[in-house]
């Protein structure tokens, strides 16, 4: 990863993970678990399949928020966004990062692991 300052945000319905990697050293700053209702729904609950539409939709902001604050302190050549599900796209398009973060240089990488396993998976 060259010596560059880069923010990692990894992401899926199950967990968010943001790390700040400096160079060789990747540190850790917050590791959660989605709390959301389950995902397996049954396809006639029309009403259900929106609510938890609408609570991942919020959990995302959510990680997006708290790790717009900590990138932002950090002077970062690069941001990856990543993780097996769409998440990280939807966080993209929709450019739930700070204003001040969309200058940066975005990555977007497919992993086939969350957690700490994905962020292993990256470096």
């Amino acid at each position: 990863m060259e010596n560059k300052n880069i923010g990692i945000l990894m992401i899926s319905p199950l967990s968010c993970v943001i790390a700040i990697c400096k160079g060789q050293q990747m540190n850790v700053i917050k590791n959660m678990s989605a709390m959301l209702p389950s995902q397996r729904l049954n396809r006639r609950c029309e009403r259900q399949r929106k609510h938890y539409d609408k609570k991942l939709l919020e959990y995302m902001k959510e990680c997006s928020v708290m790790a717009s604050r900590l990138f932002l302190i950090h002077d970062l050549d690069k941001i990856i966004l990543c993780g097996p599900a769409d998440t990280k796209n939807v966080i993209h398009d929709n450019r739930f990062l700070h204003d001040g973060l969309h200058d940066i240089e975005t990555e977007i990488v497919d992993t086939c692991y969350d957690r700490m396993a994905g962020l292993r998976h990256i470096i």
